[in-house]
C-alpha cells in the first residue's frame, strides 16, 4: 500500500486496542504498524489476538519516540507515514483521507498535521505553530499572537486560526502527522531529538530545511486523549522542549515559560478556588513552570 500508519506505544494496551479499532475502516486504504517500546503489558499480544492484520513490531528496551521512529522506519513500505501517538481517538476515520488528499495534492508539502481536540471537544493550540524561540514564546505567553492572529507569529497556533483554513506552520504536532516518505528521507531521516517530547519540533525543523512546507489542516480532526503512557503530569514536555531550542537562547527560554506558565498556573488556581474544575490543568501548568524555572536556573540541557 501506498500509505502506513506507525502506533508507537509504550505501556499503552487499552491506548492502542482502542485506536486500531478506530483504524479498521480504512483497512485497505492504509497499512496498520505497532512498534511496541519496550512494554510489558502485553500490548503486542493483544494486538495478535483481536487486529492480526497490523504489523508488530518491538523493542525489548524503551527507545524513546524518535528512537522507536528510526527503528520502525526500515520495517515500513509506504510512501505516505501517518505516524499516530497510542493516545488518540479517531471520531471520524475519514480525517486520514482529508490529510492524504492535502499531501498528494501539493508536491511542496512534506507533512500535514491534523487539528487536535481535547478532551472536552475544545480545539487545542497544541497542533502546530512558529519556530520556537524568543520572540516566539513571549508571543504566545504574552498573549500578543491574539492581536494579530493572521501573522502565526506565536509558538502555538491562535484561536483564531485553529478552525480556520489550511495554513503553513513551522512545526507540527507529533500526535498524528501524514509525512511524505521521500521528504523524510531527503531531511536526513528522523533526526536525533530528546528521549521524551520535542520529537516534532526537531523533525519539523529537518523538513523545513531539506525545503519542505507544513500544513496544518483543521479540517481532519483527532482527539488526542492524552497520557497513554504516563500517569501524573510532570514537567518533562518543558524539559523536551527547551533542549532542542538554539543553545543561545535555552535560558532566556526557560525564563520566558518559567513566567508564561507561572501566571496561566496562578489564574488557574484562582479558577479552581471559584469551583471552575482545572484540576488536571492546575498540575500540568505546575509542574511545567518548575521545570522551566529550574532550567532557568541551571541552564536547560540539549539534546540527548
Amino acid at each position: 500500500m501506498s500509505s502506513e500508519a506507525l502506533i508507537v506505544s509504550y505501556e499503552s494496551r487499552e491506548h492502542t486496542l482502542r485506536l486500531l479499532r478506530d483504524l479498521a475502516p480504512l483497512r485497505g486504504r492504509i497499512a496498520v504498524s505497532v512498534f511496541d517500546n519496550g512494554s510489558r503489558d502485553g500490548t503486542l499480544a493483544s494486538v495478535a489476538r483481536a487486529f492480526p492484520w497490523a504489523q508488530r513490531l518491538r523493542s525489548e528496551d524503551n527507545l524513546g519516540y524518535a528512537g522507536a521512529l528510526r527503528a520502525a522506519l526500515p520495517e515500513l513500505c509506504g510512501e505516505r507515514l501517518w505516524l499516530l501517538n497510542a493516545d488518540l481517538r479517531l471520531p471520524d476515520p475519514s480525517a486520514y483521507l482529508r490529510l492524504e488528499g492535502a499531501l498528494t495534492s501539493d508536491p511542496s508539502a512534506g507533512a500535514v498535521g491534523p487539528a487536535l481536540l481535547d478532551l472536552d471537544g475544545s480545539l487545542s493550540p497544541g497542533g502546530g505553530g512558529a519556530a520556537l524561540s524568543l520572540t516566539s514564546a513571549a508571543l504566545h505567553f504574552g498573549g500578543l499572537s491574539r492581536l494579530a492572529p493572521w501573522r502565526r507569529a506565536g509558538l502555538y497556533l491562535p484561536q483564531a486560526q485553529l478552525g480556520r483554513e489550511t495554513i503553513q506552520v513551522d512545526w507540527l504536532a507529533g500526535t498524528a502527522p501524514l509525512i511524505r516518505r521521500e521528504a523524510l528521507e531527503r531531511a536526513g531521516g528522523v533526526p536525533p531529538a530528546p528521549f521524551l517530547y520535542g520529537e516534532d519540533l526537531v523533525l519539523s525543523r529537518a523538513l523545513r530545511r531539506a525545503g519542505y512546507r507544513l500544513l496544518y489542516l483543521p479540517s481532519a480532526r483527532v482527539l488526542h486523549v492524552g497520557q497513554g503512557s504516563q500517569s501524573t503530569p510532570d514537567g518533562r514536555w518543558v524539559e523536551g522542549t527547551l533542549a532542542v531550542a538554539e543553545p543561545g537562547q535555552r535560558r532566556a527560554l526557560a525564563l520566558c515559560f518559567a513566567l508564561g506558565l507561572g501566571a496561566r498556573y496562578a489564574l488557574a488556581r484562582v479558577g479552581q478556588a471559584l469551583g471552575q474544575g482545572q484540576g488536571r490543568r492546575v498540575q500540568v501548568l505546575e509542574a511545567g513552570a518548575a521545570a522551566a524555572l529550574q532550567a532557568g536556573l541551571r541552564g536547560p540541557a540539549g539534546p540527548a
